[in-house]
């Protein structure tokens, strides 16, 4: 009801630095323009992750850098905290693991709703993602990002890179999209997300390229993984890489996925297991695909 007023570059640096507030409400009153500096990531893993609440308020933090090692972003892990209404523009994320452009590592119930991103993310390691890196759930406490969008670059040097998420279990995406290229070097990458288990997606959809060096490369999801469902989304972007290869999922594996009226048009190309819609689907009697469809002209696939 009373939270704490950010309104200036000075405040944001002294959220990074003061730990003691981390559980805190804060509420953006103004646009900051941090012009090329290298920002702190707010929480420290494990130790004293952000557990509060922020709202962006419709505003915006622009050009910033963060860089580091794993679990990078403007927050560097979230634990059953909030975020929402809130712009990142032309911000540079790098790091190893975990690195997402407003979230490393998100745990437990957290919320991400109305944000957005702009700018570039990567890692030299696994689950880099334009809005978050990877979230995992606390007992059986499901993550909501909901109405968010990415339209940043996102590269991992290993495998899960995602436009909005690089790795997500026990995560609801709802009504996001995502626009910017996204390249994984070993695979598994999405142009929404890259590895996906026990979630589900509904109302999204992708459209940058997806490129990678090894398997599971998907112009929505790159692996679909246990009870998982993809809804009412779409993909439009070309994918391609050396093995299962898909046009909106480039692997379904394990049992209970469910994907149902969804659509892929981008163009598919690759050499191992390979389609407009899906290009590896393991176990077909548990893993239902029904009522969608890919174009056969604009995927190259038949």
């Amino acid at each position: 009801a009373d939270p704490y007023q950010i309104s200036t570059v000075a405040d944001w640096t002294e959220l990074t630095g003061t730990s003691a507030d981390w559980g805190a409400a804060f509420v953006l009153t103004a646009d900051l323009d941090l012009n090329g500096a290298t920002l702190s990531p707010v929480g420290q893993l494990w130790s004293n992750p952000f557990t509060g609440i922020l709202d962006g308020n419709g505003h915006a933090l622009r050009n910033a850098n963060i860089s580091g090692g794993s679990f990078m972003g403007i927050f560097c892990c979230m634990y059953n905290a909030k975020c929402s209404n809130l712009g990142l523009e032309n911000i540079s994320v790098s790091g190893g693991s975990y690195v997402g452009g407003l979230v490393g590592y998100a745990s437990g119930a957290c919320t991400i709703s109305n944000c957005y991103v702009s700018g570039s993310v990567s890692g030299s390691g696994s689950s880099i993602g334009g809005v978050v890196g990877y979230t995992e759930p606390d007992g059986y406490n499901y993550s909501y990002i909901v109405d968010c969008t990415a339209t940043c670059v996102v590269k991992a040097d290993n495998i899960n890179a995602g436009g909005l998420v690089g790795e997500a279990s026990w995560t609801t995406i709802k009504d996001c999209y995502s626009t910017g290229a996204v390249t994984a070097t070993n695979g598994a990458a999405g142009g929404l997300l890259g590895h996906m288990w026990i979630s589900t997606i509904m109302g999204c959809y992708a459209m940058g390229p997806v490129d990678g060096g090894g398997s599971y490369l998907g112009g929505l999801v790159g692996r679909m993984e246990l009870k998982s469902t993809i809804s009412n989304s779409y993909a439009m972007g070309s994918v391609n890489g050396p093995q299962y290869v898909g046009g909106l999922v480039g692997g379904v594996n394990m049992f209970s996925n469910t994907v149902v009226y969804c659509y892929a048009m981008g163009p598919v190309n690759g050499a191992v297991e390979v389609g407009g819609f899906i290009g590896h689907r393991n176990a077909p009697v548990s893993n239902l695909v029904t009522a969608s469809y890919w174009d056969t002209e604009t995927s190259g696939q038949a």
